[in-house]
């Protein structure tokens, strides 16, 4: 017999195994780059497509900046589907409902009160 070691089919090391010597790789979140884009003085891509919206609304109108308006809705607003719905504390959503006004039954000084209320909640 010889006096080198068994080499064994099974476990330990092995040159060349193991995961090999990269560089880093630095990841950015999508806030990260909109940060940075804003730090060098660029604009988002969505920042353009609602200047793009303003100019053609204030130039030819609400019709034709619709199609801009379209564009620009997924990225300002979430999708209903994409929103946990619940009520408070987690429970059940509770309905509420409330008694309609008949407008034609309210005094001119009423509708008027009314009248001056909402556009002082719209900070007109």
């Amino acid at each position: 017999m010889s006096d080198e070691p068994k080499k064994s089919s099974r476990g330990g090391a092995r040159p060349g195994s193991g995961r090999k010597p990269t560089r880093r790789v630095v990841k950015l979140t999508a806030l990260d780059v909109v940060m940075r884009r804003r730090e060098s003085g660029g604009k988002e891509p969505l920042q353009v497509m609602l200047d793009a919206m303003d100019d053609v609304l204030m130039k030819e109108g609400a019709v034709a900046a619709f199609p801009f308006a379209q564009a620009c809705a997924p990225f300002m607003h979430a999708k209903l589907g994409q929103i946990e719905h619940s009520g408070q504390g987690g429970g059940p959503i509770q309905h509420e409902s409330r008694p309609s006004i008949d407008p034609s039954k309210l005094s001119s000084q009423t509708l008027q009160d009314l009248l001056d209320a909402r556009i002082a909640a719209d900070g007109r």
